[in-house]
């Protein structure tokens, strides 16, 4: 992962389904972003099953982009599938 926002990383490649777990059910609902300026319209999808990342790499993607500015919200008449 890059040290700072554009940064280029080293060669090689990465495959980003490596990272998934085996079970890729997952929930889906109409949202909004966590950062200002928070429009909504965003689709988000979450992983039934977690994937752990160690608590360095956090720091360091926190580092980059920034932290979520936003508390979970109310649900309101949103509805969240499960798929």
């Amino acid at each position: 992962m890059p040290v700072l926002p554009g940064e280029a990383t080293p060669g090689g490649t990465i495959d980003p389904a490596a990272a998934l777990p085996g079970d890729l059910r997952h929930f889906a609902y109409r949202g909004s972003r966590t950062s200002p300026p928070c429009e909504e319209g965003v689709a988000w999808f979450v992983l039934r099953t977690p994937v752990q990342v160690a608590a360095d790499q956090v720091a360091r993607l926190v580092a980059i982009t920034g932290r979520n500015a936003r508390g979970t919200q109310p649900l309101n008449d949103r509805r969240v599938l499960e798929c």
